[in-house]
C-alpha cells in the first residue's frame, strides 16, 4: 500500500499559514504572538500524528525518522547560542516537518534504507543552521535579527562599564564627569518648563508643550548634534537641566547612566551586577528613571528599586522587591516606571503652602498586599501597599492636584481586575472600575 503524503503537506502549509499570520502587521499583536509561539507545537503534534499513525510508512521508517528529527533537533537545541531560546523552536521545527516531508515525497519510489538517508541529511540541513547564528531579538514585525554567532555582539563592543573598586558593587556609583551642576533643582519639587523628569513627560502624558520646531521631519529633518553608543534595553530618556538620564545594560551590569546634553558625552554610571534578557525583546533593563527634587529614582528590570543622587549618581537607598517582598518576575521584566507623587502635610503656618510629602510608586506584584507600592522619597521605608496581583507592564498615573498645588489627590493603576485608583495620603482605594473589554496582562499607559 502506497505511503499517505498528502496530509504531511497540509499540515506544513497549515504550519505555514501561522508564520505568516504572526509577521502579519494587521492581525492583533497579542494573536500574532500567540500563534508565532503555538503553531510550530501544534504543527509537530498534528505531524508526529500523520507520521507514526496515518503515514502507512513501515515501522521501521516511522521510528527511525521521528528519532532522527527528535536528536537532531535536541542537538541544534545544546549546541545553540543561549540567547537563541524559543528561536529554535520557531524556526527549527517548521524546517524540520519540510525536511521530512521533502524527503518521503522526492524518493518515495526509492527502498526504505536511501529514503531514510536523505531524510536524515535534509533534517541535518533544516536543523544545522540554527547553531552558526545568534539573535539579536525580534523587529516590531516580528522577523528576528539574525547574525553570525562568530560576530562581535554591539553590546560587546561598548566601553565598558565603570565599576570602582572602592564601592560596595550593589551601590557602585562612578562619577566620570560633571560639567553641570543639578544644585540649583535640588530644593525644587517641580522642574523647569523644558524639562522632562519621567516617563512620558512632566505630566505622563506624552505631550510636549510649547514645542514650535517643524514637526515634518521628511521635510524638514532635525540636525545630528553628536552620536553617543549605549547598550541595550527599552528605557526612554529623561531631560532635566542639561542632563539625559536612562538605564541601559553592559554586559552582566545594568547601569543607570547620566550623559551631557550638549555633547553626549558620559557623566556618571552607577551599576548593579544583574542581567534580564529575553528573546524576543532582548536584554536590558526597561523602565524610565524619574527625578524629582535633586534624586533620581530607577527600577531596574529584575525589580531593583534605587534612589541615586541626580547630580553624581551616588546610591541613597535601595530596595529589592524581588528578594524583600517576593515580586514576581514578569515575562518582560519589570517595566512599570517609578512615578513620584506628593501630599499637603499639615498646615504650621497660615501664610505659607504646606510642605509635601514625597512617594516613589512602583508596581511588584508581591506577596500578600505588595502589589502597588509606595516607599518614602527620602529614607526608602516602605509607606503604603496595595494588593494588586498579575503580570504587568504599565506605570501608575497620578491624576489631579490637591489644594495650593502641593500634591496628588490620586493615582490611577490598572491590573488584571481592571482599573482602581488610591489616595495616596491614606492608602484608601477611592474607586474600582473594570472596562468591559478589559484583558490582561496591563500593558498601557
Amino acid at each position: 500500500m502506497p505511503a499517505r503524503l498528502w496530509p504531511a503537506w497540509v499540515i506544513l502549509g497549515l504550519t505555514g499559514v501561522a508564520w505568516v499570520i504572526s509577521v502579519t502587521p494587521a492581525i492583533n499583536n497579542l494573536t500574532r504572538f500567540i500563534v508565532m509561539m503555538v503553531g510550530p507545537l501544534a504543527g509537530a503534534v498534528l505531524f508526529a500524528i500523520w507520521l507514526l499513525g496515518l503515514s502507512r510508512l513501515g515501522w521501521r521508517e516511522r521510528v527511525s525518522v521521528a528519532l532522527l528529527a527528535i536528536a537532531l533537533g535536541l542537538g541544534a537545541w545544546q549546541l545553540s547560542a543561549a540567547d537563541m531560546g524559543v528561536t529554535v523552536w520557531i524556526y527549527g521545527v517548521p524546517l524540520a516537518l519540510l525536511a521530512i516531508a521533502s524527503g518521503e515525497t522526492l524518493w518515495k519510489d526509492r527502498s526504505v534504507g536511501p529514503r531514510i538517508g536523505l531524510v536524515a541529511a535534509l533534517l541535518v540541513v533544516g536543523w544545522g543552521w540554527l547553531p552558526f547564528v545568534r539573535i539579536e531579538g525580534f523587529r516590531g514585525d516580528y522577523f528576528p535579527e539574525l547574525t553570525w554567532r562568530w560576530t562581535p555582539t554591539k553590546e560587546s563592543l561598548l566601553a565598558p562599564a565603570v565599576l570602582p573598586p572602592s564601592m560596595p558593587v550593589a551601590t557602585a556609583a562612578a562619577v566620570v564627569a560633571s560639567p553641570t551642576s543639578l544644585e540649583a533643582l535640588t530644593k525644587l519639587h517641580a522642574v523647569h518648563a523644558n524639562d522632562w523628569p519621567n516617563f512620558r513627560g512632566p505630566l505622563l502624558q506624552g505631550r510636549a508643550e510649547g514645542i514650535n520646531e517643524p514637526l515634518d521631519w521628511e521635510k524638514h529633518p532635525p540636525t545630528v548634534l553628536w552620536k553617543q553608543p549605549i547598550g541595550p534595553g527599552w528605557s526612554s530618556f529623561i531631560y532635566v537641566a542639561g542632563k539625559l538620564f536612562t538605564q541601559e545594560q553592559r554586559g552582566e551590569l545594568e547601569l543607570v547612566s547620566c550623559y551631557d546634553a550638549a555633547t553626549g558625552k558620559p557623566v556618571w554610571q552607577s551599576t548593579h551586577p544583574t542581567r534580564f534578557s529575553e528573546v524576543v525583546s532582548g536584554a536590558g533593563p526597561r523602565a524610565t528613571p524619574t527625578y524629582d527634587a535633586g534624586k533620581l529614582f530607577t527600577f531596574g528590570a529584575k525589580g531593583l528599586l534605587t534612589c541615586h543622587e541626580a547630580d553624581n549618581g551616588r546610591v541613597i537607598w535601595q530596595r529589592d522587591l524581588m528578594k524583600e517582598v517576593g515580586a514576581q518576575l514578569p515575562m518582560w521584566g519589570f517595566s512599570g516606571s517609578p512615578i513620584v507623587v506628593g501630599y499637603s502635610l499639615p498646615w504650621s503656618d497660615s501664610k505659607t503652602p504646606p510642605p509635601s510629602h514625597r512617594q516613589v510608586v512602583v508596581y511588584a506584584d508581591g506577596s500578600g498586599d505588595n502589589g502597588l507600592m509606595a516607599f518614602d522619597c527620602a529614607t526608602g521605608k516602605t509607606d503604603w501597599t496595595v494588593n494588586s496581583k498579575g503580570m504587568n507592564f504599565s506605570s501608575a498615573q497620578p491624576i489631579g492636584e490637591s489644594d495650593y498645588g502641593y500634591g496628588h489627590t490620586m493615582i490611577v493603576f490598572g491590573d488584571e481586575d481592571g482599573l482602581f485608583a488610591v489616595e495616596p495620603s491614606t492608602q484608601k482605594i477611592l474607586w474600582r472600575f473594570r472596562p468591559s473589554e478589559w484583558k490582561g496582562p496591563a500593558m498601557c499607559q
